[in-house]
C-alpha cells in the first residue's frame, strides 16, 4: 500500500511527461467521475517524476467481497514512454485481495503478474487513463450480467484478435437448405473414411450435390480414398485464414461432377481450428450443396467437438468388436442430445459369427439401441479399390459396394431393406450386376 493515499482513494499514477498535456483532459474527465486531481508529484518508476491522480473507491460492498474498510485503495502506476517516444511496455495485472477493479478496458491490461515480487495492489500496464473508473455491477445478479456481456462480446472479436490474419466471421445466409452429417466412430481403423467416400459418391450418383469435408487435420486420407491426393492445393485453414476463398479450395471428383472435396490441412493442427470455425465452414458448404458428409478424426478431443460442432445428423461406423463398440457408446453418449444418429456396422464376416468369435448384428443393436442405417461386410474389394483412390461402389457385384449404395438410399429417405451379408454373391450374379440394359428410346415428335 502506497504510503501516500489516505484512506479509500484509488492512486494512478500517470507520465511525467504526459502530465501538462493530460492533467487539463483528465481533470475535466476525473470531475465527472468523483476523481481529485493531486498536484503534488510522487517519484516512482525509476526515479522519474509522475503526476498523481486520485479516484474514491466507492463505499459499500463489492462485486466480489464485503464493504470496502478505511485505508484500503487500489493504485494503478503507469511507466513513463520510452526515448522513442513510442508506448510504455506492457505491464502485468494485481490484486489486492477480495477486491479485482479495473480502472481501463481489459485490452489495457497485458496480463497477469500477482505472484512473488509483484505488487499486490496495484494494477501496472502501458496505456495513460483518459476516461473515468469503469463502474463495477454490484452484487451477484450484476456480476453475472458483466461476465455475460464480456463472454458475449470475447467471442464475436475472437478472431479478429487472437488470429489477425483470420477471415471474418460471416452471416449464414437466411435459407440453408443442406443436410451436414458427422461420420464419427470414436475407435480408429474401422472404415469412416471409406464409408464418407462411398456414400458421398452414391448420393452423387443420385443427382444430389455433395461435399465431403476431411476434418482430421494433421491426417487427412479422405483425399488418398478418392484418389484426388494429387489436385489438393488448398485446404479448409487457408480459406479460414483468408488465403483462399471456399470455392477454390474445393476440389472436384474426376468422375463425378456434383462431388467436391474440402481437404484439411497435412502440416498443421487440430487446435487450430475450433468450433466456430467449423460451423461457419459447413454452414457455408449447406448454402451450395444438398448434403455435406464430415469425415471426423478418430478419438474424442478436440478434432471430434469440431467436426460434431457443424453437422446435425451424426452417422456412427463400428465394427462387431467390443473395443469398437464400446467406443462407439461412449461417442453416441457425447453427441447432442438433440443430434438423432444412426449405425453402420461394417466390416461384419458371417462366417465367423457362425462360429461364434464375431458378435453378430443382434448383439450389436442390443449394447448401443441405435437406429439401424446399413450393414456392411466386408470384402478384399475395399483394400483393392481403396489403393486405386477408386470407390468400391464402383465394383460391379461387390456387396460392400451395394451396401454403400443402400446407405446412400435411406439417407434419402427411401424405404431400402436390409440385405443378408451371410447370403454371398454368386459369379452369375456378379455377371449379371456388372451388364447394362439401355431402354430404347420412344419415337421423337
Amino acid at each position: 500500500m502506497s504510503d501516500d493515499v489516505q484512506g479509500p482513494d484509488t492512486l494512478l499514477a500517470l507520465p511525467a511527461g504526459s502530465a501538462d498535456e493530460l492533467q487539463a483532459g483528465v481533470a475535466s474527465e476525473s470531475a465527472q467521475a468523483g476523481a481529485v486531481v493531486r498536484p503534488d508529484v510522487v517519484a516512482g518508476n525509476g526515479g522519474s517524476a509522475t503526476q498523481a491522480l486520485t479516484h474514491r473507491a466507492p463505499d459499500g460492498p463489492t462485486p466480489d467481497g464485503p464493504a470496502s474498510q478505511a485505508g484500503e485503495s487500489i493504485g494503478v502506476s503507469l511507466p513513463p514512454q520510452d526515448a522513442r517516444g513510442g508506448s510504455p511496455p506492457d505491464g502485468a495485472v494485481g490484486r489486492s485481495g477480495a477486491e479485482d477493479v479495473q480502472r481501463t478496458s481489459p485490452q489495457h491490461v497485458a496480463g497477469d503478474a500477482g505472484g512473488e515480487g509483484a505488487a499486490p495492489d496495484s494494477l501496472t500496464h502501458g496505456t495513460p487513463l483518459a476516461s473515468p473508473p469503469i463502474q463495477e455491477p454490484q452484487g451477484k445478479d450484476g456480476k453475472e450480467e458483466a461476465s455475460t456481456a464480456a463472454t458475449a462480446a470475447a467471442r464475436v472479436q475472437a478472431r479478429s484478435a487472437e488470429s489477425p490474419g483470420r477471415r471474418p466471421a460471416r452471416t449464414p445466409a437466411a435459407a440453408v437448405k443442406g443436410r451436414a452429417f458427422v461420420v464419427t466412430s470414436g475407435k480408429g481403423g474401422v472404415g469412416k473414411t471409406t464409408v464418407t467416400a462411398n456414400v458421398g459418391a452414391a448420393l452423387a450418383d443420385a443427382g444430389k450435390r455433395v461435399a465431403v469435408v476431411d476434418a482430421d487435420v494433421g491426417l487427412r486420407n479422405l483425399d488418398v480414398v478418392m484418389g484426388l491426393e494429387n489436385r489438393v492445393r488448398l485446404h479448409s485453414l487457408d480459406v479460414l485464414e483468408g488465403v483462399c476463398t471456399l470455392e477454390e479450395a474445393l476440389v472436384r471428383d474426376r468422375g463425378r461432377k456434383s462431388l467436391m472435396l474440402l481437404p484439411a490441412a497435412q502440416n498443421r493442427d487440430k487446435d487450430e481450428i475450433d468450433q466456430d470455425d467449423m460451423v461457419d465452414l459447413v454452414d457455408e458448404l449447406r448454402e451450395k450443396f444438398d448434403l455435406v458428409l464430415i469425415d471426423c478424426p478418430a478419438g474424442i478431443e478436440r478434432g471430434f467437438r469440431n467436426a460434431v460442432a457443424g453437422a446435425q445428423e451424426a452417422i456412427i461406423v463400428t465394427t462387431p468388436e467390443v473395443s469398437a463398440v464400446r467406443d462407439a457408446d461412449r461417442v453416441a453418449g457425447l453427441l447432442p442430445s438433440d443430434m438423432p444418429a444412426r449405425l453402420i456396422i461394417n466390416r461384419v464376416r458371417p462366417h465367423l459369427v457362425k462360429k461364434g468369435t464375431m458378435m453378430s448384428v443382434e448383439d450389436v443393436l442390443d449394447i448401443l439401441r441405435l437406429d439401424l442405417l446399413g450393414v456392411v461386410p466386408d470384402d478384399r474389394d475395399v483394400i483393392v479399390a481403396t489403393n486405386r483412390g477408386n470407390p468400391v461402389i464402383d465394383v460391379p457385384g461387390s456387396p460392400t459396394g451395394q451396401a454403400l449404395r443402400d446407405v446412400a438410399a435411406r439417407l434419402l429417405g427411401e424405404d431400402v431393406p436390409m440385405r443378408d451379408p451371410s447370403k454371398k454373391t454368386t459369379w452369375l450374379t456378379a455377371l449379371k450386376a456388372s451388364l447394362t440394359f439401355s431402354r430404347p428410346s420412344g419415337p421423337k415428335g
